[in-house]
């Protein structure tokens, strides 16, 4: 089985094969690619700025967080990628799974927070029944 293309070797047509199969109108895809060229790379290299300009900025709002979601895939998919073209810095690596980690981390101790709150409301309320049992 031959291995599918690398995103850096995308055409512009292999691009608009993939705004295809992610769901683009011809329209878009016709835009994005023939008018603007945008291949592999350029889909790689997209960043929140490139988003407030044109021609991203005139897609629709559905379209454009569309695109963004499925190109910010792509970045997390090919991150090797990103490091070798200059567009993540390899400290960044390190750093993304950390802070996913203390937002997990988080979650964890917010949760316990209210499980802890919840069982003292518990606990206060078996006392209110025991106390009124014994009067």
């Amino acid at each position: 089985m031959q291995n599918p293309k690398s995103i850096v070797d995308w055409s512009v047509e292999d691009t608009s094969k993939w705004l295809d199969k992610e769901g683009f109108d011809k329209e878009i895809i016709q835009n994005l690619c023939e008018v603007n060229r945008i291949n592999g790379k350029c889909l790689l290299a997209l960043n929140e700025v490139d988003f407030t300009q044109e021609p991203l900025n005139k897609l629709p709002l559905r379209d454009r967080k569309c695109l963004y979601i499925s190109c910010k895939t792509l970045q997390r998919e090919n991150q090797s990628l990103l490091l070798d073209l200059g567009l993540l810095e390899p400290q960044l690596l390190v750093i993304i799974p950390i802070i996913i980690a203390i937002k997990m981390i988080i979650v964890i101790i917010l949760s316990l927070k209210e499980y802890r709150l919840q069982c003292l409301k518990m606990v206060r309320h078996k006392d209110l029944n025991l106390k009124r049992q014994k009067l």
